[in-house]
Order: C-alpha cells, then structure tokens, then sequence
C-alpha cells in the first residue's frame, strides 16, 4: 500500500516564529526543519511497520526545498514537484491509498491560529469554497478528494485540526501546539 506523507513547516511542533515576520525569516525556522526531520521519519517508520509498500514525502512549505532529504528515512522517495502545472500533478504516478498532513496550520485570519495564513500571507487574503473560509487543510484535502485519496492522520495546532475534522470526522489528530 501506497501513501504521501504531506509536510509544510508552521504547524511542526514547537514552531511559533516571531510578529511580523514569514517564518523562513523567524529564529525557530532551522528548528522547524529539524521537527519536520522528526516527524516525517517517525511516520515513513510506522507505515512501513504497518505495511506500506511504498511512502513518498512532499515538501510542500514555500519552494518545497527546505527539509534535508538526506536525514529521511531512505525507504521514503522525495516528490518533487518542480516544474508541475498544478498542484497534485504527481500523484497520478502513484495508488496513494492515504495522506498524513504534518505541520500544516490554521487558515488565514483564524482566530488563536499559530502562523495562520493560506498558502501566502502577502498574496491572499483569504480562499472560499462553497462560501465559507477554508485553509490549506481543506483545500488540500478537496484536491486529494478528487484523485480517490483520503487524508488519515494530521498532526498540527488546535485550530487548523478543528477546520480538517469538521471536513472529516473520523481522521486521527495529534496537536502540536
């Protein structure tokens, strides 16, 4: 069995980064990375425990060049979507049969969010779908939807897993901060 493990780095746990700042210029951003490393390797080693054929891990926080590959697990291939036109071009090359989202967080303008934004603070505002506002949780989550692949496990702040278990009941949470 086939799955994508999903990592942005604002939700890592312990990342609160600093006002007014992105948080690739925060002082917590190599820390970030480095919670990334750990989480992303403690899951590749679960679903491998567990039966996973096959694990492939998608940087997905700004440029998606940020997590250092050469500390992941080696069982775990890299996608790198440089170069696609949309955004889950990739997965058509693969029978994902779940997503685990690491390290995402709270939608833009969400109250009590931990470096709440929607894919970018200084282009968008905010994203709507069927009216309401939704963060990269959710739209990530529609997207996947679509190509047959349900999200199973997300690991973020209290908010951001408020907005992912209204979208879906019965997917496993952890809060990181």
């Amino acid at each position: 069995m086939e799955y994508l493990i999903a990592a942005d780095l604002e939700g890592i746990h312990g990342v609160v980064g600093e006002p007014n700042k992105t948080l690739n210029d925060a002082a917590d951003y190599p820390a970030a990375v480095e919670g990334a490393v750990l989480e992303i390797n403690a899951v590749v080693a679960a679903l491998f425990d567990n039966g996973a054929t096959r694990v492939a891990v998608w940087d997905n926080h700004g440029s998606g060049k940020n997590i250092d590959f050469s500390k992941i697990d080696p069982r775990a291939e890299r996608i790198d979507t440089t170069g696609n036109e949309y955004r889950y071009d990739f997965v058509k090359s693969y029978d994902f049969k779940g997503i685990i989202y690491l390290g995402y967080h709270a939608a833009e303008g969400t109250f009590g969010g931990v470096l709440a934004h929607t894919y970018s603070s200084v282009s968008y505002q905010y994203f709507k779908l069927n009216g309401r506002p939704v963060g990269e949780l959710t739209v990530d989550s529609y997207i996947c939807a679509t190509h047959g692949i349900p999200p199973i496990f997300a690991a973020s702040d209290d908010v951001a897993l408020r907005e992912i278990t209204e979208l879906y009941p019965g997917i496993t949470t952890v809060i990181t901060k």
